[in-house]
């Protein structure tokens, strides 16, 4: 697919990366020793397969830890985001979601 500036660009869905989510990563049997470790190694991942021209659709449950944290993160994650909420998003309004 070509965006708007003739790049080549792909089209990647993912859900419930939880960053930040040590409940989840307990009860998933994440096998990381800490949420740090995951958090790291899931935008290491992100980032060696999605370019920054992609578009990327998050269908829910991206992060714990309030907006500012949710901010940093998607500031370290390649690609063109578009967040959708899920419940365990419901924590920050759309509006903060949005900013």
């Amino acid at each position: 697919m070509n965006n708007t500036n003739g790049v080549d660009s792909r089209i990647f869905l993912i859900a419930d990366t939880h960053f930040g989510d040590e409940n989840i990563r307990l009860y998933e049997e994440r096998p990381f020793p800490d949420t740090d470790t995951m958090d790291r190694e899931i935008i290491r991942r992100w980032n060696s397969v999605v370019g920054d021209n992609d578009l990327v659709y998050h269908l829910g449950d991206f992060c714990s830890g309030g907006q500012d944290r949710c901010r940093e993160l998607l500031s370290q994650l390649k690609g063109r985001k578009r967040l959708l909420i899920g419940n365990h998003d419901a924590y920050l309004t759309p509006q903060q979601w949005r900013e």
